[in-house]
């Protein structure tokens, strides 16, 4: 019997978190839990802060193997060992992590440059050591993105840390061991670029949403051989200078100049204490990593005479590539997702300039943007001296460091092929948060967009960890809002505002957590965000009769019944969808207070939602059982939902509908994601055989 993939908190050896609860996973092979009750075997879970595990900290024995969740006082900057002994054996590949800062205070000073200095810097910090070092840990914390380099090598294989959220709400730190890049002769540098927190971003695409200044909060700490301890901290002492990169930004892209500062000073300045007054917090989320690679496929002469490499795959990430060309020689990548009359075409992309420019300073090296991201399947590159090599050029898709736990393959390749389709656009918008694109300008945490697709995220990966950071930054979002949920995470700018669909990502996204974890210890942090929106939403909108009337929201947003097939907003009534979406965010708050035994609370919230429920039947449906909103949006809520007089009555009401739309999808948001889910629960595998393979397009065309 093997005790294989322990994890705590949903991760495998996480380094330099700050876990209020421990929630510790493990899997068990060559015996079916059956065989292991039969053997009458214990597991015992244990933790140590001693690898050997001569300390416990904590036991726990069971007869089945199962999930542990408990709490643990643990100390700042520590390691824990995980382990599972069976039947009294010794521990056998013990899992560990390890602890951030905890509320230990800091003694690195936030440090910025000069006022008048507004290029991209790096910051600098040599360290001599006498000493053997032992162990070596680097807490930081750079605005708006960094990199850390010791002794010229790249700290960790995270990208565009410290991440996407709401700088002015909090900074998040990470942590990361860098024993092995130290010596006796240390050359710390971190470089910055500017990322969500100074560069153009949101749908009006202003800059400096964050803050209008690079900055880095950073610690050091070395432990001897002999035992001694010391910190380096960030403070006066660093000194800074102007990076090759002229500019970046998640939209525009990078430019990336080696002959930048050719003709300009570029001398080493003195750091520049400044204020800062934002929390620093350890890490919420799980790092963004390279995932996989992936060659140039195929070379594209267009009839245009562009150079396109076309790498097979529409993915998130950029391209690296080998340079050898003259100093002071221009490359340009354009990014895109198609070919438009075989020629290269991104203009969907709208504002965003996508694009990385590199200038050769005239030696060979691999070339790679630092700070930004792109969507694409095609680059157009221009410059390029001589034929392209494509062993030359190589993507790198990434994507938040998660676990594939989940696959499909069936006897239809077209199904097949639409399964990988939906995969590879969830690894293209799970870069730190769950998003809407991954190309054009726009790459915001839509609560909507990441409500709807949950629950088959979290079939593909092990999201435990990836969610509950958005549920983190969605919590933090609503503090500010009295309860309300905004349309998009971080909120700022247009359509900022609440509205149903969307504002129950704050409902539905606890509710698929639940049931596909059963993470307990995180129930309450849920129930608090599920309650304050359902209070929000029934004071604001909730009228005398138990419904909604008149309330902002997107509808079945993008559906074929609207006016037109070109409209945005779908021909489902708003104040149905809006009243259907209460009721069930009513109804799984319930279920969730009374998990928690707020008695009290599960019946107010289910006796709301009965209520509601009622109300609707009343005002939308016949006293024989026909749904006066005929839409298959409509029809496909109110089954998914159990909101109906006689399901018979509205299944062969939403057949009928079907055929009067001639077998097209003609529903939007609400409706099409479910279809076939909610058409195979009801007994309708026949209608739902029927949409699954069909060829038919949402705008009325024909899949080639």
């Amino acid at each position: 019997m093997r005790i294989n993939n322990i994890k705590i908190n949903g991760m495998t050896n996480p380094i330099g978190y700050d876990f209020d609860t421990l929630s510790i996973t493990y899997s068990v092979s060559d015996y079916s839990v059956e065989e292991a009750k039969a053997l009458h075997s214990v597991f015992e879970v244990i933790i140590s802060d001693k690898e050997d595990f001569s300390k416990v900290l904590f036991s726990h024995k069971s007869n089945i193997p199962e999930k542990i969740e408990t709490t643990l006082k643990m100390e700042p900057r520590t390691r824990y060992y995980v382990g599972v002994s069976v039947d009294g054996d010794k521990v056998v590949n013990p899992s560990w992590f390890e602890t951030g800062k905890c509320n230990e205070p800091w003694s690195a000073k936030w440090i910025s440059t000069q006022e008048n200095d507004t290029f991209h810097p790096i910051f600098r910090k040599q360290y001599y050591s006498t000493e053997d070092i032992k162990k070596a840990r680097l807490y930081i914390c750079g605005l708006g993105l960094y990199e850390a380099y010791i002794n010229g090598n790249r700290v960790g294989n995270e990208y565009l840390s410290p991440g996407l959220y709401d700088y002015s709400t909090e900074l998040q730190y990470q942590t990361f061991d860098v024993t092995s890049y130290m010596g006796r002769t240390n050359d710390i540098q971190i470089l910055l670029g500017k990322g969500w927190y100074m560069g153009r971003f949101g749908l009006e695409g202003k800059d400096r949403l964050f803050g209008n200044r690079f900055q880095v909060l950073a610690e050091l700490h070395i432990e001897f051989e002999s035992g001694k301890t010391t910190v380096i901290s960030t403070d006066e002492e660093y000194s800074y200078y102007g990076s090759d990169i002229e500019e970046s930004g998640i939209y525009d892209g990078e430019i990336y100049n080696h002959c930048l500062y050719k003709k300009k000073e570029n001398d080493e300045k003195k750091a520049i204490l400044i204020d800062e007054k934002r929390p620093v917090i350890a890490r919420v989320g799980v790092p963004v990593v390279e995932k996989e690679t992936i060659p140039v496929k195929e070379i594209i002469h267009t009839p245009k005479r562009e150079t396109v490499l076309d790498f097979g795959q529409n993915m998130a990430g950029y391209v690296s590539f080998k340079s050898k060309v003259p100093e002071g020689t221009k490359i340009v990548l354009k990014f895109g997702e198609v070919l438009q009359n075989d020629c290269f075409y991104n203009d969907n992309y709208r504002t965003a300039k996508s694009t990385f420019e590199y200038v050769s300073g005239g030696f060979e090296e691999d070339v790679w943007p630092h700070f930004t991201f792109f969507g694409f399947r095609y680059v157009c590159v221009e410059g390029w001296h001589g034929e392209i090599n494509p062993e030359d050029f190589i993507a790198h898709v990434i994507y938040s460091d998660l676990e594939r736990t989940g696959y499909f393959h069936c006897s239809n390749e077209k199904i097949n092929k639409l399964y990988q389709n939906a995969f590879w656009g969830q690894c293209s918008n799970f870069i730190d948060m769950p998003t809407d694109c991954p190309q054009r300008d726009e790459r915001m945490g839509w609560t909507g967009d990441a409500q709807v697709f949950a629950t088959a995220a979290s079939f593909n990966m092990d999201t435990r960890i990836f969610y509950q950071k958005f549920l983190h930054d969605l919590r933090n979002e609503q503090r500010k809002l009295s309860g309300g949920i905004p349309n998009y995470i971080p909120s700022m700018g247009t359509l900022a505002g609440c509205c149903f669909v969307w504002g129950d990502a704050g409902t539905f996204i606890p509710d698929t957590l639940s049931k596909m974890y059963d993470n307990q210890s995180d129930y309450q942090n849920y129930y608090e965000l599920m309650k304050d929106w359902c209070e929000y939403c029934l004071q604001i909108h909730l009228k005398e009769d138990h419904l909604v009337h008149g309330a902002f929201g997107f509808g079945d947003w993008l559906a074929l019944d609207g006016v037109t097939e070109q409209s945005m907003r779908g021909g489902t009534n708003d104040d149905y969808i809006s009243s259907v979406y209460l009721c069930t965010s009513l109804c799984k708050t319930s279920k969730m207070a009374y998990t928690l035994g707020k008695v009290e609370d599960g019946r107010k919230y289910a006796d709301l939602s009965e209520e509601i429920k009622e109300a609707i039947l009343n005002e939308y449906f016949t006293a024989s059982g026909h749904l006066c909103v005929d839409t298959q949006a409509a029809y496909l809520i109110a089954l998914r939902f159990g909101i109906y007089r006689d399901i018979e009555v509205l299944k062969a009401d939403l057949t009928k509908r079907f055929k009067r739309d001639g077998y097209r999808i003609r529903c939007g948001f609400v409706g099409a994601p479910v279809l076939c889910q909610i058409l195979a629960e009801n007994g309708m595998e026949k209608e739902a055989y029927h949409w699954l393979p069909s060829r038919t397009v949402l705008r009325g065309g024909y899949m080639k």
